[in-house]
């Protein structure tokens, strides 16, 4: 891979709820992110209304998802992945996939290694983010929807951290 500065990064993380994003100017000079829930019938279909109006906002340079291959993506995920990546093809955008086994290894300097230390690891590194932490979760408890954000935020650093390994490999 060769190394190739990109100016605005952004990851899009799709999930029932919807989808968080999250761009950076740089690996940590986060520049915007948020999170959009969407209810009701089409979901694909206005999730990906928004998340393309969200893009043409932002204008990224390069677009991160995540790989469809995860166990944890759900169907209706693996297909919107599919036409997110066909949206960022027709607007001539660079598309790069992030495996939650990469993001694992990038921040495997955490232990124990979990989501939730990921979360924090980003909120101590990234004051931005700080107030967006959400409080551990209990096993009965649904997953805050926040947590959607920090996945997105780890994608992006994740990309950053192969790039810098590239780089170091030549």
């Amino acid at each position: 891979m060769i190394f190739r500065r990109h100016d605005i990064v952004m990851a899009i993380f799709l999930n029932a709820r919807g989808f968080a994003y999250a761009a950076f100017e740089g690996h940590l000079a986060p520049v915007d992110w948020g999170m959009s829930d969407v209810r009701g019938k089409d979901k694909n279909v206005r999730c990906l209304e928004l998340v393309e109006r969200t893009i043409l906002r932002v204008a990224p340079d390069l677009l991160i998802l995540r790989s469809p291959g995860d166990k944890a993506c759900f169907r209706r995920l693996r297909k919107l992945t599919t036409e997110v990546e066909g949206l960022a093809n027709r607007l001539a955008i660079p598309a790069q996939k992030v495996s939650r086994d990469q993001i694992n290894d990038a921040f495997s300097f955490l232990m124990p290694l979990s989501r939730y230390m990921i979360v924090e690891a980003i909120a101590r590194n990234l004051p931005a983010f700080e107030q967006y932490v959400p409080l551990r979760r209990k096993i009965w408890q649904s997953e805050d929807r926040r947590m959607g954000l920090f996945d997105a935020a780890a994608m992006v650093l994740t990309f950053y951290q192969l790039q810098a390994d590239s780089a170091a490999q030549e």
